[in-house]
């Protein structure tokens, strides 16, 4: 709870018997009562102006004010009253006649500008008090800046738990206006954008908002409710007013320290407010003459007049109150629900137009298409030569043609416009009877055919089939081939040795059909492009389908979102009783919702994503007021993100273990004879396919590494200096520093998976570390990935492209962070850097040195993990031997285990008695064997 002590009107210069005796008395009650503040306030009129200058003893009295309640200087807060200013000024009365004898074409609010001139004159007025804060603020001359720059009447300083707004709202009083003030908006804007937005703002002036032009009051609000400003602490009218204005901020009025006979009171306030909740309240204390100080009973018309609660709409308190209606009983249910997969039904989204059973047939092809064909019917005259190409060219009947006609096969060349390079190479294949000539050229990428006669093509098709390829990587590269293909105007094909064949066509083809399966071929590289994603994301490896599922297309679009950090489902508005006046709010950070383990787990080519946390998404939240509650700018509903984790824990061993009900495989195997393994079988079967299946997972994780390796070192791994795969990324120290943080990335996966198995089978711990304890390039470049996970660029790039290391820059930022873990690793780098240029690491050495470190690593696991492998396997064959009641032959398999455990009832657990886990741990062994002797061979070059 921080508090506060708000004084106004003092008039320490006005004696009288009775105000002598409440000043004396002050700071003896303040001590008696022990109220101690953290900040003090005073909003204007130190002096009473009829009675001359400033009291002698003003300093003296804020700081024995301030010391009683335990305030330090800068945390006194003060605003000139118009008592406080020489209204006699002739500069003054020179400037303020300029601006108020014609107003309304002086000065407009919605522009808000006072200008320079004007403000010069006024300020010659403040000059005694600003020398009343040049005394008290003398150990704090920033402070003392802000009093005196006349370009900057109105400012703010920050301060630990608030933004304190000074505005200057005597600047255009005078006797004849006092009911109708501007304050100057252009100028209380500036201060105004200067405030930190995390905290809340308290705004002082001497005459409250009710003093300023309707016009200006307008202006104002709209600034207030800009800047979340809701506490407006004033004075002048010599009473305690305390009140919400315009259903949005919080007025505090305090009385003045001066004796009146009427309806004025001498009275101080005090305030206090807890950071955590939003919340404070005002309390008042006044003079009485006969009780002397005494605390007022009568200060609000809430429930407990002794007091007035506030609270404050800040985008803080709206999000904490979404943090606690979201986690709330009432709205955790709707967090729980399965997803809303309308959102992804491809039933409403047709592919390019096409009806719904054409979308899903041609979708489940996973890439095989016919880009469209021609066929020039009216070019030909003869009929029996039409019905022969007709024939031809729908592949009807052509052995009949070819008995009698030629075949040949040759190679040829694809030119696209006027390029001078061959776009791709073909196979050629010519047949040839009578007046046809078809030509049929295919290659990896796709399939053109075409048929000529009398130098007339009458048929062109064109089409492709990557369904084949079971890589991403492999598939999204000749998709973009087929997409260059289809961008281009026009086709020449060189035939070797057969150029009298040479072929020159244009490559769009004026049908409809053409049209679509262009945007279709863009559809399939979105499609590649979310898969190879979603594959760097979770560090994994697909192995695609010829074919895929409609499950399969929604889990790559939720996926997708979900890295993107965009929608995955829908919840309800977010009710809220009373959201303030603020109809509008920026929320700039997700809030984590409850428990994701409800949320619908996802497949996706033998992997499992299991849903772990999910979001509301930041962004714009508006105020619907029919259904009392937030949504979504732009939404009629609550966007929820959600983040997703590979669920290895499902997925034992995806290749050699199936694991369904009874029911599911009732007509499938004999259940009759099923064994149920209990006690040290049961044990024994669970760790064979955990070492079988982490033997797989650390395998896929392996080619991941790889795929990163791929981005940044040249395949043969020899050369001299980090290269990249396009000459433009070297010089871009973002892209240069991502990739490389990509390739640590996946190492330290791969690493970990080692660890996480030796664990367990060999009850090593850290494993990895003993084989790279001594590697300091591998520890520097762990070192860097944690670095630049927290924002930043280690790596710097030199005008020829070379990337290194800047030692010193490093060291430097590592104290500002005050990390001195990473201070001395950097100095202990710098002291092995005999004889190179000093400061200055080369990436290439670390890289290679890192690269060499996980090498290592996965030689020896591989080593220490084989004589455990064959234990297993052995073991596993014997058992089999021994229990052929464990080997079914199912109608649609044959020679697999069928088992049952004990501690898993109702699940029933089959895999291949063939599965050939030697071999693969053989070829897993070879791999991490070579990419060894590569990674040896690069570190020589060092």
């Amino acid at each position: 709870m921080v508090k506060w002590l708000h004084i106004s009107d003092i008039h320490l210069n006005r004696r009288g018997t009775e105000t002598r005796r409440m000043r004396s008395q002050l700071i003896p009650f303040l001590k008696q009562e022990g109220i101690s503040c953290k900040y003090l306030f005073i909003t204007g009129d130190l002096r009473y102006a009829p009675d001359g200058n400033f009291d002698v003893d003003t300093v003296a009295f804020l700081h024995n004010l301030r010391k009683a309640l335990g305030v330090s200087v800068e945390n006194v807060f003060v605003v000139p009253g118009n008592h406080d200013i020489d209204r006699s000024d002739s500069e003054r009365t020179a400037a303020l006649n300029t601006i108020w004898n014609d107003v309304d074409k002086y000065y407009n609010p919605k522009i808000g500008v006072i200008q320079e001139n004007e403000l010069d004159g006024i300020y010659q007025s403040q000059s005694s008090f600003n020398s009343i804060m040049d005394e008290f603020y003398q150990d704090y001359p920033e402070r003392i800046i802000k009093y005196n720059n006349k370009t900057q009447p109105h400012f703010t300083v920050t301060t630990e738990d608030f933004n304190i707004i000074h505005v200057n709202s005597t600047l255009l009083y005078s006797a004849e206006h006092e009911r109708d003030l501007i304050v100057g908006t252009d100028k209380m804007m500036d201060a105004l954008e200067s405030l930190d937005i995390h905290k809340p703002s308290i705004l002082l002036t001497h005459y409250s908002y009710d003093f300023l032009s309707r016009p200006e009051q307008n202006e104002v609000l709209n600034l207030l409710v800009d800047y979340n400003v809701m506490i407006w602490l004033a004075g002048h009218e010599h009473d305690e007013n305390l009140r919400r204005q315009k259903d949005y901020f919080y007025e505090f009025q305090s009385g003045n320290m001066l004796y009146e006979e009427g309806d004025s009171n001498s009275c101080f306030l005090i305030g206090e407010y807890n950071s955590q909740e939003f919340k404070g309240l005002i309390t008042g204390y006044e003079w009485d003459s006969k009780e002397g100080w005494r605390k007022m009973s009568y200060i609000s018309r809430q429930k407990n007049k002794s007091r007035y609660v506030f609270e404050l709409d800040t985008p803080d308190s709206i999000c904490t109150t979404f943090n606690l209606i979201t986690s709330s009983e009432d709205y955790s249910s709707h967090t729980n629900t399965p997803y809303a997969f309308e959102k992804y039904d491809p039933d409403s989204e047709m592919i390019l137009g096409l009806p719904v059973e054409e979308s899903k047939k041609i979708k489940e092809n996973f890439g095989e298409i016919s880009t469209g064909d021609l066929f020039h019917e009216e070019q030909i005259d003869n009929e029996d030569l039409k019905q022969m190409v007709y024939l031809w060219t729908h592949r009807k009947n052509q052995s009949i043609f070819l008995n009698e006609g030629t075949k040949k096969t040759f190679k040829g060349y694809i030119y696209l416009d006027s390029d001078f390079a061959p776009f791709m190479e073909t196979e050629i294949t010519h047949f040839q009877y009578g007046l046809i000539d078809n030509f049929l050229l295919h290659n990896d990428t796709m399939e053109i055919n075409i048929v000529y006669i009398e130098e007339k093509y009458i048929y062109l098709s064109v089409g492709y089939n990557l369904s084949r390829y079971s890589d991403v990587d492999d598939r999204l590269y000749h998709f973009r081939k087929i997409r260059k293909y289809m961008n281009s105007n026009h086709v020449f094909v060189k035939m070797v040795e057969n150029e009298q064949y040479n072929l020159n066509f244009n490559t769009v083809l004026p049908t409809n059909e053409w049209g679509e399966n262009v945007a279709l071929t863009d559809y399939w590289i979105d499609q590649m492009q979310r898969i190879s994603k979603i594959e760097q994301y979770f560090g994994i490896k697909f192995y695609l389908p010829t074919k895929a599922s409609e499950d399969d297309y929604l889990t790559i679009d939720v996926l997708s979102d979900a890295i993107e950090g965009n929608s995955c489902r829908s919840l309800p508005a977010i009710p809220m009783k009373n959201p303030g006046f603020k109809k509008s709010f920026e929320l700039k950070e997700k809030i984590y919702l409850g428990n994701a383990n409800r949320l619908l787990r996802l497949k996706l080519f033998g992997y499992t994503f299991k849903p772990i946390g999910q979001y509301l998404l930041p962004g714009k939240y508006v105020w619907k007021r029919k259904i009392k509650g937030w949504e979504a700018d732009g939404y009629d509903c609550v966007p929820i993100g959600v983040d997703f984790e590979v669920s290895y824990d499902e997925e034992l061993n995806r290749k050699l273990i199936s694991i369904g009900s009874i029911e599911e495989y009732r007509n499938e195997y004999n259940l009759d004879i099923l064994p149920e393994l209990e006690g040290d079988m049961e044990k024994f079967f669970r760790n064979y396919i955990q070492l079988t299946y982490d033997l797989q997972k650390n395998r896929q994780l392996f080619l991941s590494y790889q795929d990163a390796l791929n981005t940044i070192i040249e395949a043969d791994g020899l050369t001299k200096g980090i290269k990249m795969s396009s000459g433009d990324y070297v010089e871009n120290k973002v892209m240069i520093n991502r990739i490389t943080d990509h390739v640590i990335s996946a190492g330290r996966k791969l690493i970990a998976g080692i660890d996480n198995m030796m664990e367990k089978f060999i009850d090593e711990p850290s494993f990895a570390s003993k084989y790279i304890e001594e590697n300091l390039g591998y520890v520097w470049m762990v070192t860097m990935n944690e670095y630049s996970v927290n924002g930043h660029f280690p790596i710097s790039i030199k005008p020829d492209g070379e990337a290194y290391y800047d030692l010193n820059v490093l060291k430097e930022e590592g104290k500002t962070d005050k990390d001195f873990q990473f201070v001395e690793i950097t100095e202990m780098m710098q002291e092995c850097m005999e004889g190179k240029v000093l400061g200055e690491l080369p990436h290439y050495d670390m890289m290679r040195n890192y690269m060499f470190g996980v090498a290592t690593i996965q030689k020896n696991y591989y080593e220490k993990i084989e004589d455990i492998v064959l234990n297993y396997v052995n073991t596993m064959n014997k058992i089999i031997d021994d229990n052929p009641e464990l080997v079914q032959h199912g109608k649609n398999a044959a020679d697999v285990i069928v088992y049952l455990l004990k501690n898993d009832p109702g699940c029933l657990h089959i895999f291949n008695r063939n599965a050939d886990v030697i071999t693969d741990y053989n070829r897993f062994k070879s791999e991490a064997d070579n990419h060894y002797k590569l990674q040896l061979l690069g570190m020589k070059q060092i």
